[in-house]
């Protein structure tokens, strides 16, 4: 089972995609790509749509979720 430990500064969660605050319980995943809804800037005139984030870390419990899901099968 992977140690989990707490988060020394904020991201993403790769499995709800939920944000990860500083001090959370997270643990290490493959890096997985995850799609965000990017907000249009309007002063840069970009943006709308999605953007890929690469993320290593996951919220510790839905990791156990995630473990549980697979035991059951």
């Amino acid at each position: 089972m992977p140690k989990s430990f707490t988060a020394k500064f904020p991201g993403r969660c790769g499995i709800c995609r939920m944000r990860i605050r500083k001090g959370d319980e997270v643990n290490w995943i493959p890096p997985t790509n995850i799609e965000l809804n990017d907000p249009y800037d309007y002063e840069k005139q970009h943006g709308g749509g999605t953007k890929i984030m690469t993320t290593k870390l996951a919220h510790a419990s839905c990791q156990r979720i995630m473990e549980g899901k697979e035991a059951d099968d």
